[in-house]
């Protein structure tokens, strides 16, 4: 068969029948049609496979159906005109042809092929022919096809610069400013809308037009707005600096304007855009007129509810922030607290870019230089992102506070460099913020604000003692509430500040300690956990519970309904106070909230009183000993609690507890606890040979093994002849291990 022939057959091609694996090399046994079986040593190599192919069969893998099929035609090409083995004459040809096809997928496939010749041969006549084609290309009916223009535009402005700018740039930008406000077309509208209106589903002459939709989502392309920015973007960066001449003020407000888009596709184009304008333009003209244009609109673009427009704002930032150079300290103000913010956005990809441009941006000296140099403007920002109707935000602005508290300020027997800068005014400011959020109905946001609230008590303990009777509840809360981080965080949080506020709180905390350490005993056998929270991800969004759909109409509810969406399609969180909670919806159910469960009570309070033996044993909370004589007395209260097995979730709080009391015994010393020690040496040694739980079963063995190692061989004498062992303590604990 002739190169540029189509084949007679099409099941002959191996795209069409399939028999292609991973890279575009066909499967062992696939032969191209008209092309005598490989033989040899390398019959089954890449080469050879790749040089079996017609470039009939690779074009008509590029108009295949399906994509992967395509992506491999694609690189089979890619390999084959690097090798030399396809003339530019029919590979051209073939690409001019393929441009009127009926197929999108012939016509996508036409301009990534394009794009290719025009990259390896870079011949002026070809792309005379092609770049007429791009103005019916860039309205075309399939998205895919208008996205794949972007390639060839910004091969030829590598090659001809403002030349094909000039040409076809005024109808990019008419295309995008015509396109700005969207109509939409009878697939859209509702007809339950068109028969209120009274208009017909199928007018009649003269045609009457269906009345809009009330709501256009966030979510939904806009037709050929995103892509002809898709094709601006394109062509600014094969220009290079020589595009700098055509930023104007034209240009600057099309893209602020497009920034502030309904739709978070084309503000994310928007925001790269403006990366592509930074980059291309001259340190010169940069300062003098495009950064005082794009700092605010780059501010907002950091700050988007969309995870996906934050990332593009996060990558102009850093574009403009590179540029800006020596000059950069002037624009501070307005984007340094942001740009720290995202160091500890939910979302993966903007939290590892800001940290990485964060690092870029500060130098080896870190900075918290510059955050205490900035400070008010920084503390702005932080107030108004916890205030965000995202939680996500909330919890990031959280972050950052606890970060002021905990790494910047110091205490008051070691204070850093910068505490001057930790006036009184502004430690209220990030405490009302604080405490504010320790109330949030999202329960990730109240998890970090305790922790921040601890680590401020500690570099700030009188500061914040206006807080301490307020704290000490909302504290005590927390630790018996019904998610497992909160109560452990809550009472590391708690135990830091007895550690500075001990004569004030510690007759209090043992007080409760006594109380609730033992409530377990009094759980039903018929217990529970948090159900209505199944975490699946860094967003914390719960898997839906399985319903009908009876119950799911019944369920729906207006306030779901056209509301603003976030980057995890739903909707988030409203500011209001979990004590209100139910009226507002969220993209998790962070904000549902069971009651408490006496088990849970139990737990947190263990937590409590290991964390307070620790910070005792290092004489955190004054004389070790007198401090660790007076817990050790509830330790029989923690192994009453340890022992519970009648409730259904009881393998949860004795996992729990196995993970952490080998350091309680370690910091206590056995002899505070060698009356106690026998029946805690029972308890996990019942929790290594149960087989019901591998969790509990390994953590259990883990922490025997780790028990007896801490044990002197007079106390293991003394356990053994208490538990009735025949032979050693550590025979008996070693056997069990290995089962």
């Amino acid at each position: 068969m002739a190169q540029g022939e189509a084949p007679t057959v099409a099941a002959a091609s191996p795209y069409a029948a399939g028999g292609y694996a991973a890279g575009g090399v066909p499967v062992a046994g696939f032969q191209a049609e008209g092309v005598a079986a490989a033989s040899g040593p390398d019959a089954s190599g890449t080469m050879a496979a790749n040089e079996a192919l017609s470039l009939s069969d690779v074009f008509e893998g590029l108009a295949a159906f399906q994509s992967l099929a395509r992506e491999r035609a694609l690189s089979t090409l890619r390999q084959a005109v690097n090798a030399g083995r396809f003339e530019p004459d029919a590979v051209e040809g073939l690409t001019l042809s393929a441009l009127k096809a009926e197929s999108w997928e012939a016509r996508q496939g036409a301009l990534l092929a394009g794009a290719e010749a025009i990259r390896a041969w870079d011949r002026p006549e070809f792309r005379k022919q092609i770049l007429p084609e791009v103005p019916r290309m860039l309205l075309d009916k399939e998205y895919r096809v208008r996205k794949a223009v972007a390639g060839v535009l910004r091969e030829c402005c590598r090659r001809d610069g403002l030349a094909t700018y000039d040409v076809l740039g005024s109808l990019v930008l008419k295309n995008v400013r015509e396109t700005f406000e969207r109509a939409p077309d009878s697939s859209e509208v509702d007809m339950e809308e068109v028969k209120l209106s009274g208009a017909s589903a199928v007018p009649e002459a003269p045609p009457v037009p269906p009345p809009p939709p009330t709501f256009l989502p966030d979510t939904e392309g806009w037709r050929t707005l995103e892509t002809s920015m898709g094709a601006l973007e394109a062509m600014m960066q094969g220009c290079g600096e020589a595009f700098s001449p055509r930023i104007d003020d034209h240009l600057l407000g099309l893209l602020a304007d497009c920034s502030r888009h309904t739709n978070r596709f084309v503000r994310e184009y928007a925001f790269f855009a403006y990366k592509d304008v930074i980059t291309v333009c001259t340190q010169e003209m940069f300062l003098s007129v495009v950064a005082d244009k794009t700092f605010e609109v780059i501010h907002k673009g950091i700050l988007d509810n969309w995870s996906q427009v934050r990332y593009a704002g996060s990558v102009a930032a850093r574009a403009f922030m590179e540029k800006a150079g020596s000059d950069k300290e002037r624009f501070y103000p307005e984007l340094l607290g942001c740009m720290c913010l995202n160091r500890h956005y939910v979302a993966e990809g903007v939290r590892n870019y800001s940290q990485e441009t964060w690092r870029n941006m500060v130098g080896p000296q870190g900075g918290a230089r510059l955050l205490v140099a900035h400070f008010d403007n920084v503390i702005e920002e932080y107030k108004q992102a916890a205030e965000a109707p995202n939680h996500a935000v909330r919890e990031a602005a959280c972050h950052c506070i606890c970060e002021l508290g905990s790494r910047v300020a110091g205490t008051p027997a070691a204070p850093s460099p910068f505490r001057e800068y930790f006036t009184s005014p502004r430690i209220q400011i990030l405490m009302d913020i604080l405490v504010a959020a320790f109330s949030d109905e999202s329960w990730p946001v109240r998890d970090v604000a305790s922790t921040a609230i601890g680590h401020f008590v500690v570099s700030f303990p009188e500061e914040c003692s206006p807080f301490r009777g307020q704290l000490l509840e909302m504290w005590f809360d927390q630790i018996q509430d019904n998610i497992p981080s909160l109560r452990k965080n809550g009472a590391v949080a708690l135990s830091l500040a007895v550690s500075v506020w001990s004569d004030a709180l510690w007759t209090e905390v043992l007080a409760r300690l006594k109380e609730l350490l033992p409530a377990v005993e009094f759980q039903a056998e018929n217990s529970q956990v948090f159900a209505d929270y199944t975490p699946s991800g860094p967003f914390s969004v719960p898997r839906p519970k399985a319903m009908t759909l009876e119950e799911h109409k019944q369920s729906s509810d207006t306030a779901h309904t056209n509301q603003v969406m976030y980057s995890c399609g739903s909707l988030a969180p409203k500011t209001i106070k979990r004590r209100i909670i139910g009226s507002g919806g969220g993209c998790m159910n962070c904000n549902v909230e069971g009651g408490h469960q006496p088990w849970e009570a139990s737990e947190g309070m263990a937590h409590l009183l290991i964390d307070l033996v620790e910070l005792s044993a290092k004489g955190a909370i004054g004389q070790p000993e007198p401090r660790l004589d007076e817990l050790a007395t509830l330790v029989p209260l923690l192994v009453r609690a340890f022992s519970c097995k009648h409730y259904l979730h009881s393998h949860l709080m004795r996992q729990r507890l196995c993970e952490r009391l080998p350091a309680l015994i370690q910091s206590l010393r056995p002899h505070r606890v060698i009356a106690e020690l026998p029946k805690v040496i029972q308890q996990i040694m019942d929790c290594v040979n149960q087989k019901s739980y591998l969790a509990l079963h390994e953590v259990g063995r883990v922490a025997i093994l780790s028990l007896k190692d801490g044990l002197s061989p007079s106390e293991k004498d003394d356990v053994a002849k208490q538990l009735s062992i025949d032979g050693s303590l550590d025979t008996w604990i070693n056997k069990a291990a290995r089962a």
